[in-house]
C-alpha cells in the first residue's frame, strides 16, 4: 500500500488523517484514523477508495463533501502563506517572521472566528500534525511570536517544548490581517475609517458600543475587533474591560484626545 502513486506525500496523508479524524463531517476517517495510523505510514487515494467501498453511500458522500471542503480549505491557506511571505520582502512591511512563524501566525488568523485574544486556542500537537513543521521548529516558532507579543501560551501535561496551548494576541490580527487574502483592508486602513467615525459620532462622555459601531459601517466582529485593537494600541482610544454579552472585544471604548487630533490631521 505504501508503495501506490498518489499526488500526496505521506506526512501529507497522515495530517489529512488527523484532521479529518477531529471533524464530525467526515465520518468515514472518523471511524478508521486510530487504526489506519496505527497500522500503516501511509494512505492513499487507492486505499481511502477500498475503505469507502466497505461503507454506506451515506458514508461516501459525506467523505467527498468533506475532501472538497478541505482541498479549497488548503488552497486558501497556502495562499494566505505565500501572501505573508511576499509581504515580509516588501520595504517597510514591518513584519520579519520566520517561515514557521508565518505558518503559525497565518493558521491562528484563519481560524478565528471573532480576531480577539484567545480566538482560537489551539494545542501545540494539533499545530505539529496540521504545519509543516517539527518539533524543534514548531518550539522556535512559538518563542518566536512569544517575544513579538503576538501569542499567548499554557502549560500542560501533554506539550510540545513545555507549550500546551497557543493563541494569538491582538498585536497577531493587527500585524497578519491584511496580507490574507480575500480578507478586508486590515486593521490599519479599517482604523483610518473608524477615527473619522468616531470623530463625528456624538457620544455620551467620550464613550461607545463597539458593536453600535460595527451595525454603523456594517462589520463583523472578526472585522471590527482587530480594528478596534489597532486604535487600543495607537492611544486613541481606551478599551472598557466588558464585551457585554458580544462578540465584540472589547465591547465599548472611550475615545481619547488624540483620535480628535487625528482626525484634524494633528499627530
Amino acid at each position: 500500500m505504501a508503495d501506490e502513486p498518489s499526488e500526496i506525500d505521506d506526512a501529507d496523508a497522515r495530517k489529512v488523517l488527523v484532521v479529518e479524524g477531529h471533524d464530525t463531517a467526515s465520518p468515514l476517517l472518523a471511524a478508521v484514523k486510530d487504526a489506519a495510523i496505527a497500522a500503516v505510514p501511509y494512505i492513499g487515494p487507492i486505499a481511502v477508495a477500498a475503505l469507502a467501498a466497505q461503507a454506506t453511500r451515506e458514508f461516501r458522500q459525506a467523505n467527498a463533501r468533506y475532501h472538497v471542503d478541505h482541498i479549497h480549505r488548503l488552497d486558501g491557506h497556502e495562499a494566505s502563506l505565500t501572501a505573508l511571505n511576499n509581504a515580509q520582502h516588501e520595504p517597510d512591511s514591518g513584519i520579519t517572521l520566520s517561515s514557521d512563524a508565518t505558518q503559525v501566525a497565518v493558521y491562528l488568523a484563519e481560524h478565528s472566528k471573532h480576531g480577539c485574544e484567545h480566538d482560537p486556542t489551539v494545542e501545540t500537537a494539533h499545530l505539529l500534525v496540521t504545519l509543516d513543521v517539527d518539533d524543534d521548529q514548531l518550539c522556535r516558532a512559538i518563542h518566536e511570536l512569544i517575544d513579538l507579543n503576538m501569542i499567548g501560551t499554557t502549560d500542560g501535561h501533554s506539550s510540545i517544548g513545555g507549550f500546551h496551548e497557543v493563541f494569538p494576541r491582538d498585536e497577531l490580527f493587527i500585524a497578519v490581517d491584511e496580507h490574507l487574502p480575500n480578507r478586508f483592508p486590515g486593521p490599519a486602513a479599517d482604523a483610518k475609517a473608524l477615527v473619522a467615525l468616531l470623530a463625528a459620532t456624538p457620544m455620551h462622555d467620550g464613550h461607545i458600543l463597539v458593536e453600535t459601531l460595527a451595525n454603523e459601517l456594517g462589520w463583523t466582529p472578526r472585522r471590527m475587533n482587530p480594528a478596534i485593537a489597532a486604535l487600543v494600541c495607537e492611544g486613541l482610544v481606551e478599551a472598557e474591560p466588558y464585551s457585554y454579552g458580544t462578540h465584540f472585544h472589547p465591547g465599548g471604548v472611550e475615545v481619547l484626545p488624540a483620535l480628535h487630533r487625528r482626525a484634524r490631521g494633528v499627530v
